[in-house]
């Protein structure tokens, strides 16, 4: 795997990211394709085999449940220099009654 500076933060990642947008409890958020946890694992494991350290995930992401997969994942998974975790913020309209904060 190829590493790269994060613009100027001088933080070192994987030039290859892991985008977890596809990865949460289904029935949690708006993406009814989205993989269960016990589903994306192997994505998660191949990742950190393969040297990613930078996983993309956000907040809206089947509200919060990605991000909650994805820090298991972390703890099962790696055992070196902690994977780079971006987190956003997104503002969008959630189902009636529900918030996208969390």
């Amino acid at each position: 795997m190829q590493y790269v500076r994060l613009g100027r933060s001088g933080l070192k990642v994987s030039r290859i990211a892991l985008g977890c947008m596809s990865y949460g409890d289904p029935s949690r958020g708006f993406n009814t394709w989205s993989l269960d946890e016990e589903a994306s694992q192997p994505f998660f494991r191949q990742a950190v085999e393969l040297g990613m350290d930078f996983w993309d995930t956000a907040t809206v992401y089947e509200f919060g449940s990605s991000e909650e997969f994805v820090g298991r994942a972390v703890k099962r998974y790696t055992r070196r220099d902690p994977a780079r975790l971006p987190r956003r913020r997104a503002c969008c309209r959630a189902p009636a009654g529900r918030s996208t904060r969390r």
